[in-house]
């Protein structure tokens, strides 16, 4: 009976939007940031807690890319481009207010579990024995780079929902894990995003 009230109230809804994603490399004293642009899409369920506080797990397929990557792990490569493919599981607590009968602000926050499906370095045709023949490596691959897969990243933003139809929201996730067991480097990732939802 509990599940059943429960679903009657939840709200379902399907995103899609911008994402631009920051890879932050340090190697000692030297440190740069990386920046790439892309999308994302996907759906979430908001579980109500209480009148403004609720409950929402969500899965998304994000996607970024960059022509002209000038430097990745020591690597100085002009013309390459860099493509990340990644499935992020947002875990977030929402706190909303009716501002009027079709308007309603909220805050969010709360982790994101970050999976990486490839992150594709592209350099064309090179004789660099990490590369395959095309001059591609996914830098997921042990047997050429360290990039970890898996991530936590930590986050907030804020939005509005109008006529119980639409969202906008906007947010920035913190990257917590290092993502690469490289002696004396270290590689986080955040990401901004902006998107539109519509609920159901």
């Amino acid at each position: 009976m509990m599940l059943l009230g429960i679903d009657a109230i939840a709200q379902p809804a399907i995103s899609a939007g911008y994402l631009r994603s920051f890879e932050k490399t340090k190697a000692g004293s030297i440190s740069a940031t990386q920046p790439t642009d892309g999308f994302y899409a996907g759906f979430d369920y908001t579980l109500p807690i209480s009148e403004y506080l609720g409950f929402a797990p969500g899965l998304y397929y994000a996607m970024t890319s960059k022509q002209d990557v000038a430097s990745v792990w020591g690597l100085i490569v002009q013309g390459a481009r860099q493509t990340d493919h990644m499935l992020n599981a947002p875990l977030m607590l929402n706190f909303g207010m009716d501002l009027s009968s079709d308007f309603r602000f909220f805050l969010y926050g709360g982790p994101t579990l970050s999976f990486g499906l490839a992150s594709i370095y592209k350099v064309g045709n090179t004789t660099y024995d990490r590369f395959s023949d095309d001059g591609s490596l996914n830098r997921f691959d042990l047997n050429r780079f360290d990039l970890n897969r898996f991530d936590v990243m930590l986050g907030v933003g804020a939005g509005v929902e109008m006529m119980e139809k639409f969202r906008i929201s906007f947010g920035y996730d913190w990257g917590m894990l290092n993502r690469t067991s490289s002696l004396n480097v270290t590689v986080k990732r955040d990401q901004m995003h902006v998107g539109i939802s519509f609920l159901f």
